[in-house]
Parts: structure tokens; sequence; C-alpha cells
């Protein structure tokens, strides 16, 4: 019997974009933050990704490295936190709806038309679009909200895995910390010390590349 053919795998025989990830120019404080049922307290993690200016960072910053994508979703912690990120985006420039569990099914309908039709260029979501939903454009994913799930880490991320014309790869800018409590997606032999037996610390293995600050996995071997 055939093993189910990892993410890696789907990537080589290029049935899946590429997701590339960047060194975020700030992430959140997530220390002492409670978890309940294995996953961070909503409430208080919301608190972290909203305090200290953290949403105009990483906004300028995502602006500063798409500047040449066409189709944004970002990932939010509260209904008013994609608010939030909504509004600051439609300021500089961005059109972008906020699309949350309290979205009517009619206007929540033209919005993901719009967003995936690309006349809308971003989506901030609290919540909904994790799974079951598909855009082929989506080029940029961005996480604002924090997980201890490696299933949803995987599931927000993959929103922007779909092969698409034109489309060369997905950039992920993740300022919740993510990628290093996760690892990198097409990387079969990271461990996750959050989800492994006891109460061990620490990150998954990742390094930055000095050059480009591109996310790699620990293992990657470079030649020179």
């Amino acid at each position: 019997v055939g093993s189910e053919m990892c993410i890696r795998d789907r990537l080589n025989l290029g049935f899946l974009s590429p997701v590339i990830s960047k060194k975020p120019v700030i992430q959140a404080d997530l220390s002492g933050v409670k978890k309940t049922a294995g996953e961070f307290n909503q409430k208080q993690a919301a608190e972290r990704m909203m305090a200290d200016h953290l949403t105009d960072i990483a906004l300028t910053d995502v602006l500063h490295k798409c500047y040449l994508r066409k189709s944004l979703l970002f990932f939010c912690v509260s209904v008013q936190h994609a608010e939030e990120v909504s509004a600051w985006l439609n300021y500089h420039g961005v059109q972008c709806a906020v699309i949350s569990g309290d979205t009517p099914p009619a206007e929540r309908e033209r919005l993901l038309t719009a967003f995936k039709s690309g006349e809308l260029e971003a989506l901030a979501n609290c919540e909904v679009l994790t799974t079951g939903f598909d855009a082929p454009r989506i080029d940029v994913i961005v996480m604002l909200r924090p997980t201890e799930s490696t299933a949803l880490y995987q599931q927000m991320a993959g929103r922007g895995m779909r092969i698409f014309e034109g489309k060369k790869d997905c950039l992920l800018l993740d300022y919740a910390g993510n990628v290093e409590r996760h690892g990198c997606l097409d990387d079969p032999y990271v461990n996750v010390p959050k989800q492994a037996k006891g109460n061990r610390g620490g990150v998954a293995p990742t390094k930055y590349c000095p050059d480009c600050e591109t996310t790699l996995p620990a293992s990657l071997k470079i030649l020179s």
C-alpha cells in the first residue's frame, strides 16, 4: 500500500505552488499568553497582536514586500483585528474587505467572488477561510494570528498553494511566529517542539538565508 504524498512530494510534482517565507520585520511577543485546549487564548493573543503598533509596522512591511503581488489573504486573530487591518490597507490604497462569521451569506459570496476574480485585492478574515476555500490567484498569505496547531498552520498557508497561470510562488509573511513554531512547509523532517511529548520548549528548526532573508529548513545544506 503506497503512502500518502506529503506537501514536498506534491510541490516536486508541480501539483502545488511553492510557498516562500521571509524573515518578519516584527513578531508578536506571545510569552505568557495562556493556552486553552492546547491553543492560544484568543483574547490575550488578540491583545498582543494589536499592541505596540504591531499592525502598522507589519502592514508597512507587507506593502514593501508585496508591491508586485496581486492577491493578498490576511489571517487575523479577531473580527476587530480584521477590521483594523482592512481599514489600514484601504487608507493606504489597497482595496481590502473583511470576512468573518458575522458576514451575511450573500455579502460573503459577493466579496469572495470579487476577490477570486481580482476585482478585490485583499481580504482580511477571522476564522472562516482556513478550509474549503479555493482562490488560486492568491500569491500572498499574511499570518497575523498565532496558532499552536500544525494542521491549522498548514491549512492557512495552503490557501496560497493552488497553482495559477503566471503565478510563480506564494509569499508567506508571518508576524505571529507560526513558521518558527511549526517549521517550513516543505521540510518533511521538521520536529515541532510544542507538540512533542512532554513540555519541552523551543522552536522548530529553521534558519534565514543571510542574503535574501528567506526562511529555510535548518537541515538544508548550501553547497559552495
